[in-house]
């Protein structure tokens, strides 16, 4: 199994991730998303994880804008209501 820098696929907790809605965690100190609501029925959400930063039981889209060292994400709802919105940054 392939391994970058900052995961370690082998003993990354997996588990902490729901199936369909949205989740945004940070883990181990790397930023993990779970976009999967594009019409399958949608799960509860259950017991917040360790690490949890956002989520919603709710279809969507996840709009990610690109610049030189931000990366910024925006989670819109079907009526177009942000239901969350981050930054990730790198050093220059």
């Amino acid at each position: 199994m392939h391994n970058s820098p900052a995961i370690d696929f082998e003993t990354f907790p997996w588990n902490l991730l729901s199936d369909h809605g949205y989740e945004r965690l940070v883990v181990n100190s790397v930023s993990c998303l779970v976009t999967a609501a594009g019409g399958a029925p949608l799960y509860a959400l259950g017991e917040p994880e360790p690490g949890r930063q956002a989520a919603a039981k709710v279809h969507h889209l996840l709009l990610v804008e690109v610049d030189d060292h931000q990366l910024t994400g925006t989670t819109i709802d079907q009526e177009g209501q942000v239901i969350d919105r981050f930054e990730l940054t790198t050093e220059e």
